[in-house]
């Protein structure tokens, strides 16, 4: 988008609040310029394929039997099963454990059927206390196709209040919602694997990942996310005259050009996509801290789904107070074609 038509932009922005709010309810100054690789000048072995992220699945976290601490968010994608512990009403997690089986009697357990966190495939200890964590758990692993489905225990050391310092109240915390055998109280739950056989109805238009980048560099990734290569995301403080950044597809492509500002109430994330390129699915993300572990698109608050596909599209964000005078870190991605 040519700088001369920012402040049209801006007006036509105010002018469609309401329109694009029907359209999403969840709804550093650019770098410099370096040499844009085009499509067809890089190797195509090294692209990543589009990520395919179906609906996560949340379960209750039962802390002490029958008190009600948070919930576990299962999901997956091509790659990756995803379990993320999320603590509510000032719970906190000291420790985890999740298992992933076939069947029940895969979970470690007691001849009594007891289930054993000690003897899981995964654990983390959690020192300060934590109030979310995820384990990103390869599908590889185990063996696990779409359509596979799978029983997953997760098991948390929850506490409550002033700990360690004053007096607070430990549990045994379960997420799922199937009781287990055994002579103890348990929960587990049942998950089936990612299979979105409809996820791409024009198998011939063909999409890649694409996410937010800080710099107009086909091999710059100065803000990744986490352990990542290559998704990544920008840090910016808005303001209210737009500030370009850069939407690269498969890791070295760039595919457009996303547009942040602000005004009196609103956060504006502006993607316009270069000529032939379209995008069938975005989501958006905004915090004061940067990005770790591993990507959770489905699960990101500013989603949309382009059916049609179009070129361009702006989310409007509702400014929130904290983010007065602060650094933003922003991470846009998107299903992006034809590839």
């Amino acid at each position: 988008m040519k700088k001369t038509y920012k402040l049209f932009i801006v007006l036509s922005v105010m002018a469609i609040a309401l329109v694009l709010m029907g359209c999403s309810d969840k709804v550093n100054i650019a770098g410099p310029k370096g040499d844009v690789m085009q499509k067809g000048n890089f190797d195509q072995t090294a692209s990543i394929k589009t990520v395919t992220v179906c609906e996560p699945v949340v379960f209750p976290i039962w802390a002490g039997q029958n008190i009600e601490a948070g919930n576990v968010t299962v999901y997956s994608d091509d790659t990756y099963l995803y379990v993320t512990y999320n603590l509510t009403g000032g719970w906190m997690m000291t420790e985890s454990h999740v298992h992933v089986g076939m069947t029940i009697n895969d979970i470690p357990h007691t001849n009594k059927g007891i289930p054993i966190p000690g003897q899981f495939q995964y654990s983390a200890m959690h020192n300060p206390p934590v109030m979310t964590y995820t384990y990103n758990i390869l599908l590889a692993d185990h063996n696990l196709q779409p359509g596979d489905q799978v029983v997953i225990a997760a098991h948390a050391v929850v506490v409550l209040g002033d700990y360690p310092n004053g007096i607070y109240e430990s549990q045994t915390g379960w997420g799922g919602d199937q009781p287990g055998p055994g002579t103890r109280w348990w929960y587990y739950l049942n998950y089936t694997i990612c299979d979105d056989p409809d996820n791409d109805p024009d198998p011939d238009f063909g999409v890649e990942t694409a996410m937010i980048r800080m710099y107009d560099n086909p091999n710059d990734f100065t803000y990744n996310w986490g352990n990542h290569p290559w998704f990544s995301y920008v840090k910016t403080t808005p303001v209210m005259t737009p500030q370009t950044y850069y939407f690269y597809a498969a890791q070295h492509y760039k595919v457009g050009e996303v547009d942040i500002w602000k005004d009196g109430g609103y956060l504006y994330v502006q993607l316009n996509l270069d000529n032939p390129y379209e995008i069938q699915q975005s989501h958006l993300n905004v915090q004061l801290t940067g990005y770790s572990g591993p990507p959770a698109f489905g699960l990101f608050p500013y989603t949309m789904a382009h059916d049609p596909r179009v070129t361009t599209y702006t989310y409007m964000v509702l400014w929130q107070p904290a983010w007065d005078n602060m650094e933003l870190n922003v991470s846009l991605h998107g299903e992006v074609g034809p590839f």
